[in-house]
């Protein structure tokens, strides 16, 4: 088992910590934390299962932890139920319930929570460990092969339930469904952002991943996937600013400062035409 320090990354901006976080003095162990796997969980389930490896350890330190199985191909909706299953069947007690979801398990709680309003009131805490929240341009890239070749498709150990898992995360449907279903505010949310290896990539990833380390090498930030949003890093008047440009316009033709992102986005002038934009270290 591999110590916290060993896995958390600081990234270059990030404002440094007075000390490495250490284990808490004292462990609630009201905390019943329970995980929920991403897409394809049961069919990787006889190689690797995520999280089964902190199930043991959080154990040994006096959490009740466990691992809710879903359908690894079913859409997020047909999870919800399976949660919401589970949920209803806990016993009343004091215990404060924290959702933990990977990937697509996280979009499958977040449903869950928006569905089964008599139930969310029962769970503290939702954790998105590199949740799809937003989807994933891969759905939308095969999913047509998905629902021609594999959905009905009977796979050892991977049934395919209702056959939905990738149009759950495609991007239009998960940033739709976000603006129409307002999450419940009585309880907590947290993210974790995961890194990993270039060489640890699956196949299937390594040919994105190679066009963003090119496009970072020549100093543009890659703010959305989904929307092609790029900023292009600058200096004006002494200050660092970002141009600012999105699929579809036919040129660069706002910024923002670094702090107002998108939102702040306004019309560039005069002071930017003598200007290039540059990679910052």
């Amino acid at each position: 088992m591999r110590e916290c320090d060993e896995l958390l990354h600081r990234l270059g901006d990030e404002a440094a910590r007075p000390e490495q976080p250490g284990a808490p003095a004292v462990h609630d162990t009201r905390l019943h934390l329970v995980f929920v796997p991403g897409m394809f969980n049961d069919c990787a389930s006889f190689v690797a299962l995520p999280f089964e490896t902190s199930v043991p350890r959080l154990r040994s330190l006096g959490y009740q932890a466990e691992i809710l199985p879903v359908s690894g191909r079913s859409s997020s909706a047909f999870n919800a139920a399976r949660i919401a299953e589970f949920v209803s069947g806990l016993a009343a007690t004091d215990e404060r319930l924290v959702l933990v979801g990977h990937s697509k398990g996280a979009v499958d709680i977040l449903e869950f929570m928006v569905a089964y309003p008599d139930l969310t009131p029962r769970v503290s805490a939702v954790v998105s460990v590199a949740g799809a929240i937003n989807g994933s341009p891969l759905a939308d890239e095969a999913n047509d092969l998905y629902q021609r070749l594999i959905k009905e498709t009977s796979l050892p150990g991977c049934p395919a339930g209702d056959g939905g898992a990738l149009s759950s995360l495609q991007p239009a449907q998960r940033l739709n469904w976000l603006i129409t279903h307002p999450l419940p505010q009585s309880t907590m949310y947290f993210s974790l952002v995961a890194f990993t290896r270039a060489d640890s990539l699956t196949s299937p990833l390594r040919p994105f991943a190679a066009a963003l380390a090119e496009i970072d090498a020549i100093g543009v930030q890659v703010k959305d996937l989904d929307t092609g949003l790029l900023d292009f890093p600058c200096h004006m008047d002494g200050e660092t600013v970002l141009l600012c440009w999105r699929m579809g316009e036919p040129r660069i033709d706002f910024w923002h400062s670094v702090e107002d992102g998108f939102r702040g986005r306004q019309p560039i002038d005069e002071r930017f035409r003598r200007m290039r934009p540059e990679k910052l270290n």
